[in-house]
């Protein structure tokens, strides 16, 4: 089905683009949220004549977004958990948890949609969380998570690090294991 964007979209288009996408894609999201409308010859018309109002209602949103990131630049939120011994969550932290932690200490408004992580966040430790506040607008958050207060502040501190091994010292550590397994062969 092809729409016409009523606003930018990252991987669809700018405002007023026409952009062929999945007609679910179309009915159950783009429509009904007001971010694009079929492209009929009625409604390019339509959208002709709205243009100019719809680049202005995008300019504030741009101009709000930015102001909203000032309020998340150098945050740090943090979430006390349960987690075993070793680190490893009971459970994982999703965008749900994300959502619930921000409003609570920065009593700021976002929805899961606007939340990316790069990782999923099953251990303890300290992670960033990219938020898309508008199309080109976005930021990010340090996400500590961790077993107690007094955890998070030694987390915060830097002294200490998620127990999650790293990828470079697991590479090193199968690297030994390889050696001595190659060592005891030509024995």
């Amino acid at each position: 089905m092809e729409v016409i964007l009523l606003e930018k979209h990252p991987r669809l288009g700018n405002l007023g683009d026409v952009a062929n996408v999945k007609n679910g894609y179309a009915r159950n999201y783009l429509i009904p949220n007001k971010k694009a409308i079929r492209a009929t010859k009625e409604n390019k018309e339509i959208f002709e004549a709205r243009k100019a109002d719809l680049l202005k209602e995008t300019d504030f949103k741009i101009a709000a977004a930015k102001e909203q990131k000032l309020k998340f630049d150098n945050q740090t939120i943090t979430v006390i958990m349960q987690a075993s011994d070793d680190g490893k969550l009971y459970g994982s932290v999703n965008s749900n948890t994300i959502v619930t932690a921000v409003e609570s200490e920065l009593g700021l408004k976002i929805s899961k949609p606007q939340i990316t992580l790069d990782e999923q966040i099953k251990f303890v430790g300290s992670y960033i969380v990219k938020i898309a506040l508008y199309a080109d607008v976005s930021t990010k958050i340090r996400f500590i998570v961790a077993r107690s207060p007094e955890e998070a502040e030694v987390i915060i501190s830097g002294k200490k690090e998620s127990k999650e091994p790293s990828i470079s010292e697991v590479e090193y550590q199968q690297e030994e294991d390889n050696a001595s397994l190659s060592e005891e062969i030509s024995e």
